[in-house]
């Protein structure tokens, strides 16, 4: 551990007040662990009390604040050791979680879902921050054109649906990108936050210095912790 400089504790030569070494060694143990650990200063120590003056001794009040002192900055160093170490296993574990994640379909905070053409149903979810009396989903394509409208849960939290990417008439729409938007209210009127998520492949996993993002099959990226669900994906 980092500790106390040796070079700026000089045992005292014969003669010499004890008072003064004693000063040295105690503004060491105050200045927190530099350059020596603990064993090394009671050495230190034990060689002061050999060499003191037996006329003005070192004063053991004064040294037993000494050892209480530099024994807890050494136990405060090695709790943040500890702390350190645990971090460290809990990013790994997290990271070894989100590596998991790829290939599969993570469902994530996304105002776009894409549909290939084929007509096939598709889920889809949104959250409510507050129950309401009604919600309504509303879906548009590149051009931003309304393609379907559907009623969704009115839960407070997360509610789910699935979509048959067809038309209101049936008719399959075509293979793209289609905006996501959800508007909701209580039963006074008053608008309720609504937020839309979709389930989008996970490719990749990135760490940087906020955390674990988790890269998308639609060139977008959200936080590791923002993925609710994960499962097979259904390609």
């Amino acid at each position: 551990m980092a500790g106390i400089n040796a070079q700026n504790v000089t045992p005292p030569l014969p003669g010499s007040s004890s008072n003064a070494s004693s000063l040295g060694l105690a503004d060491a143990a105050s200045g927190g662990a530099g350059n020596i650990d603990f064993d090394t200063y009671l050495t230190l120590l034990v060689t002061q009390l050999a060499n003191q003056d037996p006329l003005d001794p070192l004063d053991p009040n004064e040294m037993t604040s000494q050892l209480a002192q530099y024994s807890q900055i050494e136990q405060q160093v090695q709790t943040n050791t500890l702390l350190e170490g645990i971090a460290s296993a809990n990013d790994f574990s997290e990271q070894s979680l989100a590596v998991s994640y790829i290939g599969r379909e993570a469902l994530v905070p996304s105002q776009s879902i894409a549909l290939d053409g084929s007509g096939s149903e598709i889920d889809i979810a949104f959250e409510l921050e507050g129950s309401a009396s009604n919600a309504t989903v509303q879906i548009r394509n590149s051009d931003g054109l309304l393609v379907r409208e559907l009623n969704g849960g009115t839960n407070n939290g997360l509610n789910f649906l699935s979509f048959d990417s067809a038309e209101a008439d049936g008719e399959a729409l075509p293979a793209g990108e289609y905006s996501v938007t959800v508007s909701a209210s209580d039963f006074d009127g008053r608008i309720v936050e609504a937020n839309p998520y979709a389930y989008v492949e996970v490719t990749a996993v990135q760490s940087n210095d906020s955390g674990i993002n988790l890269v998308l099959a639609n060139d977008s990226q959200v936080d590791f912790s923002q993925a609710e669900i994960v499962r097979s994906a259904t390609n």
